[in-house]
């Protein structure tokens, strides 16, 4: 049974080209989504996000719009670091890869795979009797 994967990417960014193409080789339903062209709203990111420790999916590096970032000795609001991440989705960690329940961020392909309970490569290959 193929597994079936939302890709939350940003198409600029090559980890997001890295995990977008490894997914399209182990021959997964995939879905993209764009957050350049369609960026995630406050809803969206409360409803991605759950209750997952939210400093997995924030981007140090990522360039706020003139709002303070939350550093990581402080204790962060998760609403205001949300709003944050909606203001300037650029403050979200990508990809963000999402398959039923199962929720990761970043490209450790070997991670994903084993989320996945995917073998890279292994749909391709030949079976040997």
């Amino acid at each position: 049974m193929k597994k079936r994967v939302t890709l939350y990417s940003n198409p600029d960014d090559t980890a997001c080209k890295t995990v977008e193409k490894f997914l399209t080789e182990q021959d997964v339903i995939l879905k993209v989504h764009d957050i350049k062209t369609l960026p995630l709203d406050f809803k969206q990111i409360s409803k991605l996000l759950k209750n997952f420790d939210i400093k997995h999916f924030y981007n140090s590096n990522g360039h706020s719009k003139g709002k303070k970032k939350t550093t990581e000795t402080e204790a962060p609001d998760r609403n205001l670091i949300i709003e944050q991440m909606a203001a300037d989705n650029s403050l979200l960690r990508m990809p963000i890869i999402l398959s039923e329940r199962l929720l990761t961020v970043g490209d450790n392909t070997n991670r994903i795979g084993i989320m996945l309970q995917i073998t890279p490569g292994s749909e391709r290959e030949p079976r040997r009797i």
